[in-house]
């Protein structure tokens, strides 16, 4: 009895039954798979790292704060292996390094340095029977245990997988509980990327699988428009992408590994699917829209590493208007008639104007501008209070209206960084919070280490995005350093909705509780809730 219980056991090891496709949904044209969306956490595992576009985007939205990448794998490429493998690991390993250099040196951040997977195939038993294949134990394998294993089945680890799926199916192998807790996304498995068939056998029969282009490529989906990344930032990444799309083997390969990815980002870039070979989704010929993930890619990549042109670094102020009562209108009316008009004209940039009403005053008014430096401000704002129109406009504003404003405050902003635009939201304006944080004296580097990293993707989770944060000249009046932050929500009633959800967040309780061991950080916070004006840039 024991007897036949085990080969029962073995036979269903051997063949596993387990095996289920996706639960999704296709409507309005957009393909959604229950449990996956933007706030997932996602790991990366490709072979090749510069013959392809789409990780340059992955790190691109991390860098946003617009995914949780938790890890990059590299795994060796096995095509060819039954003669020796085409390609050698040391190869790999120096794309993937350049490609960080090259995000590094653009200004991206929150990119987990890669780690390596598998540098063997794997190979079937001859009694096929899954739990006797040998496999690598590597950082790689190791590292997709550990993140699946914080995943759970509702919202599971996403894996991205450009070349083969050794290092994932090895993960299995190592740690067989987390086949619930994650779902694979692979590109052209039965193909280049299939080469180990049998990792791909595994993966396929134990997660929840995802393929793209079974049976096709992207020389048969729509077409390549290389010109259209010359208007990408300038900058060693983006420059690179730029050289990428014009070569030969840009124009074979395109968008890569990204399909999907793209797809989990803006839904409509794939918008129907089929099953595969019973054991999971593929997307048919048709189910692409090659525009749409364009579009993604650029207006991704067009938003961050931006590299200031010579002259000095970025230079932001931030200027808040106290208001004499009832004179909002007034000082509104001179800004949007007067001042921005003649702001543009002389090449002063205005990030946005914004107002946060009171009720025993007239409010404030609040806008911040920027320059290539502190020179170039000065310089531009010296010609602004000279220019004739200005001065026409203002000495008819005080005529109308007599004493508009009651004092002002000004923060030069030399250091920090601009996040990118607000995400577009179905043509309507946001609702901003200001906060000006007074940072404990030695803890300056802490704070902005701590919100960049991880203060900015786990807000972006709850509903707030980072526009951009900077670190004032001034000290407060208790001679403590000034933290800036501009946060964008959807509305003044949901930001201290998303902001409670955000302490309550349990990674950013661990992360709180690990980085003030030696002290608080922070000592207070002042908030400004606003509303964008009409004229604001920044809606």
């Amino acid at each position: 009895m024991n007897r036949l219980l085990l080969q029962l056991l073995v036979l269903l090891w051997a063949v596993p039954s387990w095996a289920v496709i996706p639960a999704h949904t296709v409507q309005d044209g957009m393909v959604r798979i229950r449990g996956v969306g933007p706030d997932n956490p996602i790991l990366y595992d490709n072979d090749f790292w510069t013959d392809i576009p789409d990780a340059a985007y992955l790190w691109a939205k991390a860098s946003l704060g617009e995914a949780r990448l938790v890890g990059n794998v590299i795994t060796r490429c096995t095509y060819g292996w039954a003669e020796g493998y085409a390609h050698g690991l040391p190869q790999q390993r120096e794309a993937a390094a350049r490609l960080m250099r090259l995000a590094k040196e653009s200004g991206l951040r929150n990119i987990p340095e890669p780690v390596v997977g598998s540098t063997e195939v794997l190979r079937k038993p001859a009694n096929g029977v899954v739990s006797e294949t040998r496999f690598e134990r590597t950082a790689g394998s190791a590292l997709i245990v550990s993140e699946a294993g914080k995943a759970t089945p509702e919202k599971p680890l996403l894996v991205f997988v450009g070349g083969s799926c050794t290092t994932l199916a090895s993960a299995f192998l190592e740690q067989p509980s987390i086949t619930n807790r994650v779902v694979v996304f692979q590109v052209d498995g039965g193909g280049y990327n299939g080469s180990d068939r049998w990792a791909w056998d595994i993966a396929m029969r134990h997660f929840r699988f995802v393929n793209w282009a079974q049976g096709y490529f992207w020389d048969k989906v729509g077409e390549w428009h290389p010109e259209r990344f010359a208007g990408l930032p300038k900058n060693p990444l983006c420059d690179f992408l730029r050289e990428y799309s014009a070569t030969d083997l840009g124009r074979a390969n395109r968008w890569g590994d990204g399909a999907w990815l793209f797809q989990l980002f803006t839904p409509g870039c794939i918008t129907a699917v089929e099953e595969h070979d019973g054991l999971g989704l593929t997307v048919p010929l048709g189910g692409n829209v090659p525009s749409a993930m364009e579009a993604e890619f650029l207006r991704t990549l067009g938003r961050v590493g931006r590299v200031p042109e010579p002259g000095g670094a970025g230079h932001h102020e931030l200027r808040i208007y106290n208001v004499s009562s009832n004179k909002m209108e007034a000082v509104l009316e001179r800004f949007r008639g007067t001042v921005e008009p003649v702001r543009r004209r002389l090449g002063i940039e205005t990030v946005g104007c914004w107002t946060a009403p009171g009720t025993t005053n007239g409010g404030t008014f609040t806008y911040m501008v920027s320059a290539r430096s502190r020179e170039e401000l000065a310089r531009l704002e010296k010609l602004f209070g000279s220019d004739p129109e200005f001065r026409k406009g203002y000495a008819a504003s005080e005529a109308r209206h007599g004493r508009t404003v009651d004092g002002i405050a000004s923060l030069a902003l030399p250091t920090g960084e601009m996040a990118g635009p607000v995400p577009e939201s179905a043509g309507k304006t946001h609702a901003f919070a200001l906060r000006i944080y007074s940072v404990v004296p030695g803890k300056l580097d802490a704070f902005r280490d701590r919100w960049r990293d991880f203060a900015v993707p786990i807000y972006r989770r709850h509903g707030l995005h980072c526009v951009g944060w900077w670190i004032a000249e001034s000290k407060d009046a208790a001679g403590r350093d000034q933290f800036v932050c501009l946060l964008a929500g959807e509305s003044l009633e949901s930001i201290p909705k998303s902001i409670a959800a955000f302490h309550a967040d349990p990674e950013w309780r661990r992360v709180e509780s690990e980085t003030e061991r030696g002290g608080k950080l922070r000592e207070g916070v002042v908030v400004h809730r606003l509303l964008p004006t009409d004229f604001s840039a920044l809606k």
